[in-house]
């Protein structure tokens, strides 16, 4: 409506060899409703998820009511018509509130949060994450691509990674048929090893993107052509669909 060009996009948590990993979707069909609905049920994940880690949350959180979470959704998520708690929903009020400095030590705080809910058994009561199979299928299906997200944060350091691990994450990612990674991410910008993805990459011929991830504070990584080359992508992806 405003005259901004955009690609749709989603960040999915998948189960993936039996392990949790993002994967980005981008250019499917809005409508199609294999992705609402696994779109949706992955949301419910986050909204269950929330009320499971609440406890803990408020015996951390002194002075902090579900109440006061609530009035912020609107602000939140101001394009929502009914948002609900959600671990992200919480993040600004509890920087506002001194609990958490900022973006990072809210990470490292639901960290914890997870693992202690995971060695007490509550995390069972909370249903599992689509399988990365049943994503990437639906977004073929709808016509849209998948990438493997932010690779420097599931191999050894974000900073100073094992290149070879992410480079057989990136290989068996693109072998159980995804299209790409995220290459222009901050974490994994700052590997002094990034050149040799960057080479590995134009190898590949693989769908790539980037973003600031917001968490950072970092904005503007991607270069200009990395939009138009996953336009050209989805280009034929849709032929292929077709």
């Amino acid at each position: 409506d405003r005259g901004l060009d955009y690609i749709t996009g989603v960040e999915m948590d998948c189960i993936w060899k039996g392990k949790q990993y993002h994967f980005l979707c981008y250019g499917f069909d809005l409508e199609d409703a294999a992705m609402v609905d696994i779109t949706s049920a992955n949301s419910d994940v986050y909204v269950r998820d929330f009320e499971v880690q609440w406890k803990r949350i408020e015996a951390r959180a002194p002075g902090i009511t579900l109440d006061d979470l609530r009035e912020r959704l609107p602000e939140r998520y101001p394009t929502h018509p009914s948002p609900e708690l959600n671990r992200w929903s919480a993040q600004d009020l509890f920087i506002e509130k001194g609990i958490v400095a900022n973006e990072v030590e809210y990470q490292d705080f639901w960290v914890s949060i997870i693992a202690e809910t995971e060695a007490s058994g509550d995390a069972e009561s909370v249903p599992s994450w689509a399988s990365y199979e049943s994503v990437r299928d639906a977004v073929h299906a709808a016509g849209g691509l998948v990438l493997l997200a932010h690779v420097g944060y599931y191999v050894g350091p974000q900073i100073g990674g094992d290149p070879d691990a992410q480079l057989e994450t990136i290989h068996g990612a693109l072998e159980d048929g995804c299209d790409g990674f995220e290459l222009y991410h901050p974490a994994l910008m700052a590997e002094p090893h990034f050149g040799e993805l960057e080479r590995e990459a134009e190898r590949l011929d693989c769908a790539v993107s980037g973003g600031s991830d917001r968490h950072t504070g970092v904005r503007g990584v991607a270069p200009d052509w990395v939009a138009e080359s996953l336009r050209e992508r989805l280009c034929q992806q849709g032929q292929e669909t077709a």
